[in-house]
């Protein structure tokens, strides 16, 4: 956690009202109720139609794009080791965007399955001994 103490937003004016923005928007959220807010002594019946409102608000104020379908993952290179393969592949999740991966698997293993074992991640052992896991 941190050390330091969180800011209490005061206003100098007689009136209350702040003239920095922050102020105004910690007392604007402080003084409002959200439409939706959940309240905890619902209906259990009234849960399942809230959650319904809820999601379309949630969908709507994430204003999500319409994802164009993506290339398929591609193997970009296969490095034979003692008694298996070592394949990086390139997979791409988002328009504009490429995540690199290594995968471990037996020699006669073509492309990435369910199976025992994972993904090799680049770079994940070194950030793991560099934050003491």
């Amino acid at each position: 956690m941190h050390d330091t103490p969180r800011k209490a937003f005061v206003s100098d004016r007689q009136d209350g009202r702040f003239v920095d923005t922050a102020g105004f928007v910690h007392a604007f959220i402080k003084s409002h109720r959200p439409k939706l807010a959940f309240d905890p002594e619902m209906d259990a019946r009234e849960f399942p139609a809230w959650r319904e409102r809820l999601r379309k608000k949630v969908l709507e104020l994430m204003a999500f794009p319409e994802v164009v379908r993506q290339p398929a993952p591609k193997r970009v290179g296969v490095e034979q080791r003692a008694g298996y393969q070592l394949q990086c592949w390139e997979i791409y999740p988002e328009p504009h965007c490429v995540v690199s991966l290594s995968d471990a698997g037996p020699r006669w293993y073509e492309r990435p399955v369910a199976r025992a074992g994972g993904p090799v991640f680049p770079g994940l052992q070194r950030q793991q001994r560099r934050n003491g896991r």
